[in-house]
């Protein structure tokens, strides 16, 4: 796609201006590249992203303090293969948005490497617009491809690790205040810090907004008063043995509206709705010795929805997660790395509105990986996971992957992963559209990637892979002529895509980064391509950043291109899409920052939630918006 007028003007100006700085520069102190970043979500095991034989993508600190994202599902949303479809404005006035990534929302979500995410609904498995305390965060790997043999059956598309902060040095606090357009406010006050073997944060944050305009101008009523408050111990008893516990809780009045054809957004009726959401997790490790550990995780996790409680028939929601797993890891000798588990995860729908009370499924799992490091150029990955569900029994699942490393400067992988995917609560009882005959999904997932090194400072990463489910389980309309739609299986569904991305460190403080992710997912009876229109064919995104320590300057963009939009709707608009932003942040002194942001620089006007492509009934998504703040830390 060609961008068109003063958004061509712009980008080329900002790029000409970047490379007419860069060639002033000189490049014997050029930076070493983001290849090199420790990941944990690939293995299990610590390694850099350049030798995880997998498609991996961090959000790393320095870029969180930088841009200031607002919550989860901000920080993710340009990553290639990921799409984040929130409703509305922030997607804090909704229960039902939506985490793709590689085209599928049967992911798995982890703090610190313990599983949180919901599985007994259809839609939000995790609530990215509700994790609003970015100060908690160290880093947020995303993990694209099948990974069900380490995280269970919903891992098809992918994994989401949000890696908290370890607290270090002197105690400190820190205040945290920005406003913006639409009467966005966010307050928040921290401190943490260390003493004798004990680290602790805590944290209080209230959060507002209103209503908003979209692009076109038009006013969409929505309101937002949120409050969360979370706090993380950690204990280290001696080199062998350390405790963390952390909860966090977020907890929102909101308002909002249902869009209607022909009806203007500010005569529609007002939805009034309640949020509780509330996550504990605890895990010890044991070190046995250098190469030997083991990990014993606790969560659980509850999230209380009461939408619409002003009406006869309230959406009421009330859902709770329970997992515990306890891994070991081995070193053994110089070539194998040994890695076991067992994971007994339970998911509960207390309520669920008028249709769904005291339902659960509980899972128990047995896995074993070994990475084989059997040359100095070879590795091979291989797995095998043991499920007994208490609705589906017993299933297997294995995987394999090869690594070929030539040189220092290229990695090449190839694997084959295998899934196994048990119907929601939702899908086999909801009335109306649940189904209690519903067979489990099976399937598997090819893929190959490269990794390369230009030189120290240009990265390529490259990533293909085709998947194929049995038995998928998606929406068709009954045959009683009511205009319902009920959840069934059928017989194949089959995924192709393909990720690029390329990074360049011009110098010490410029980078630049570009990346353009394309998929295909076969149709389900009677409806389009890619989950009926929901997802585009392609997505472009692109960053340019300047830091010089004092200074920080990021501009992105976003070009989400083809997206039909469902077959059954009459009018298809804005199938394609720009969307540009652009952030500041500068070091008055180390202890006060000053920040501000753009929000949609050119005002386009777009959604990114999918039902109808027609900008008179969809979910607007806000139009341009501006931020300024302030962090002071004491």
């Amino acid at each position: 796609m060609i961008l068109n007028g003063y958004k061509s003007l712009i980008l080329m100006l900002a790029v000409g201006a970047v490379t007419n700085v860069a060639n002033a520069m000189p490049t014997e102190d050029l930076p070493e590249f983001s290849l090199e970043k420790l990941v944990v979500s690939a293995t299990k095991v610590p390694t850099t992203m350049f030798n995880a034989n997998a498609n991996v993508n961090v959000v790393g600190r320095q870029e969180i303090e930088n841009k200031h994202f607002n919550n989860i599902g901000e920080a993710i949303r340009n990553l290639p293969g990921v799409n984040v479809q929130n409703m509305g404005g922030s997607g804090e006035a909704y229960a039902d948005n939506t985490l793709y990534i590689n085209g599928s929302k049967n992911i798995v979500v982890l703090i610190d490497g313990v599983r949180i995410n919901f599985n007994g609904g259809d839609a939000e498995k995790f609530s990215s617009a509700d994790f609003i305390d970015m100060n908690l965060v160290e880093r947020i790997e995303v993990l694209k491809g099948s990974a069900s043999t380490l995280y269970g059956s919903d891992a098809q598309g992918g994994v989401i690790n949000i890696v908290t902060r370890k607290q270090t040095g002197n105690g400190y606090g820190k205040i945290h205040a920005d406003y913006g357009s639409f009467k966005t406010s966010h307050v928040g006050l921290s401190a943490g810090g260390t003493e004798k073997g004990l680290n602790w944060y805590v944290a209080a944050q209230n959060k507002k907004s209103g209503s908003f305009k979209d692009g076109q101008g038009r006013r969409v009523p929505e309101t937002v008063d949120a409050k969360t408050f979370n706090v993380k111990l950690g204990k280290t008893f001696d080199e062998k043995n350390d405790l963390s516990l952390m909860y966090t809780q977020y907890k929102s009045d909101y308002s909002r509206i249902k869009p209607k054809k022909g009806q203007a957004y500010e005569k529609a009726a007002p939805i009034y709705g309640t949020k509780d959401n509330n996550n504990f997790v605890m895990s010890y490790n044991h070190k046995f010795s250098e190469g030997s550990n083991n990990v014993l995780s606790f969560s659980r996790n509850s999230k209380d929805i009461n939408d619409n409680y002003t009406a006869k028939k309230p959406v009421q929601y009330v859902q709770t997660n329970l997992s515990i797993n306890d891994q070991l890891t081995n070193k053994i000798g110089e070539h194998h790395t040994l890695v076991s588990g067992f994971e007994y995860a339970k998911d509960s729908i207390d309520r669920a509105s008028q249709t769904i009370r005291n339902k659960d499924f509980h899972n128990t799992a047995l896995y074993i990986q070994d990475i084989w490091d059997f040359s100095k150029q070879y590795n091979l990955t291989y797995g095998l996971r043991y499920d007994n569900h208490s609705k589906y029994g017993n299933h297997t699942s294995g995987s394999a992957t090869i690594g070929f490393t030539p040189d220092d400067k290229t990695n090449f992988y190839a694997s084959y992963k295998q899934y196994f995917i048990a119907p929601t609560v939702n899908q086999l009882y909801s009335s109306g559209s649940g189904n209690p005959d519903l067979k489990y999904e099976t399937g598997y997932t090819y893929e190959l990637g490269v990794k390369h090194y230009f030189d120290k400072n240009t990265t390529i990463d490259l990533n293909a892979y085709r998947r194929k489910s049995s038995d998928a389980i998606g929406l068709v309309k009954k045959n009683d002529g009511s205009g319902d739609s009920i959840y069934t299986n059928y017989d194949t569904e089959k995924t192709k895509g393909f990720s690029a991305k390329i990074n360049k460190s011009i110098n010490d403080c410029i980078n630049l980064g570009a990346g353009y992710t394309y998929i295909y997912v076969d149709p389900q009876p009677n409806k389009n391509p890619n989950k009926n229109g929901y997802l585009p064919r392609g997505v472009w995104n692109f960053n340019i950043g300047y830091d010089n320590d004092r200074l920080a300057v990021d501009l992105d963009g976003r070009g989400v291109i083809n997206r039909e939009g469902r077959k059954a709707a009459k009018v298809h608009t804005s199938t394609s899409f720009w969307v540009w932003d652009i952030s500041a942040n500068y070091k008055c002194s180390n202890s006060i920052k000053l920040f501000g942001k753009i929000g949609n620089i050119f005002n386009t006007n777009y959604t990114e939630r999918v039902y109808d492509l027609d900008p008179e009934a969809w979910y607007a998504s806000p139009g341009r918006n501006y931020m300024i703040g302030m962090e002071y830390t004491f």
